[in-house]
Order: structure tokens, then sequence, then C-alpha cells
């Protein structure tokens, strides 16, 4: 304990104390006699006593992220099956709100982010991605990986006969 203490600044031995095995250490004429406290029989310190109305915060608000993202398309799905065009883009504006919080959390790091990213992926014979990822971007942060976890989650119609590659652009700019 010597040892792990021995830089430690305020922490003092005296002399003639002994440790037990438990870390502890006590005068040598120490009789195991004295008062214990639980945890109620504490009390709140003079700085507790003075916060309990609550600590002023002041009168600074947090500003409004506002934001928009377009969503378009970028060429025609690909694949051994059909889908349905406007079915995908139905399914993408059911998730607008996700989306939009993707360039909204990079807003709060970096108000001048814009740009886009565009994305592609798969979807599976059950209408669920099978792939995503971004194709390029120009959006800071980790807006094109967030938009890729949010198309993960999306269950579209499923494709008539096999699979559809499908690869749209996001475009994100600060709104007014």
């Amino acid at each position: 304990m010597e040892e792990a203490l021995a830089d430690a600044d305020g922490v003092t031995r005296e002399a003639g104390s002994n440790s037990n095995d438990l870390g502890m250490s006590g005068g040598a004429e120490a009789d195991g006699t004295g008062e214990t406290k639980g945890i109620g029989g504490i009390g709140k310190s003079s700085g507790a006593r003075d916060g309990e109305d609550g600590v002023d915060t002041g009168d600074k608000q947090e500003d409004e992220v506002r934001a928009h993202v377009d969503i378009k398309d970028c060429a025609d799905p690909v694949g051994t099956s059909e889908l349905d065009p406007d079915a995908i883009s139905r399914a993408l504006d059911r998730y607008a709100g996700r989306l939009q919080r993707c360039y909204e959390n990079q807003l709060e790091v970096d108000s001048e982010a814009s740009g886009k990213a565009v994305i592609q992926f798969t979807i599976g014979k059950a209408g669920r991605v099978t792939r995503s990822r971004v194709q390029t971007r120009s959006v800071g942060g980790g807006v094109g990986e967030c938009v890729v976890n949010t198309i993960r989650r999306i269950r579209f119609q499923k494709p008539k006969g096999g699979t559809v590659t499908v690869q749209k652009s996001f475009v994100f700019q600060a709104g007014e």
C-alpha cells in the first residue's frame, strides 16, 4: 500500500500506525471502540444544502437544428427481378425522419456541413436489405454510414423473381 500511495499528494502515514488485512490503518493504541454511521446518518454537506432548490443554469437556450434531406433517384433498379421504383421511394419516405436525424447529428458538430451521399443497396427476395454501402459521399462525419444503417432496417416490397440493387442519392443541406 505504501508503494501504491508513494506519489499521492495529501496522503500520509503516521508513525506507529499499523495496517490490517483490509488495507485500513489505525494507531497502535487503538482499542476498536468508536462511533459508526450509516449512509443516512451522514447528512448533507453545506454545498448540498445550498443546492436544495436546484442549480441555476442561466438563460441559455439550445439552438434548434434544421435540416433538409432530398432523396433523388440515381439509376433504375437493376437485378434479376422487378420492383416498382415508386414503392422503393415510398419505403424510403417512411424513414425520412431517421435519415434527417443522421444529418442533424452532424450539424450539431459542424453547422456548415452539407453535401450528398450516394448509397447502393440490394433488396433480397423477402424485401429485406441484404447489402448496403456508401458509394460516394461529400457530407462529413458519419452521415453516410448512418444512412446505410437506416436503410438496412427498412422493409421493402418483395421483388418479383429475385433481388434488386438500387442506387439512391441523398442531398443534405441546412434549412432556414
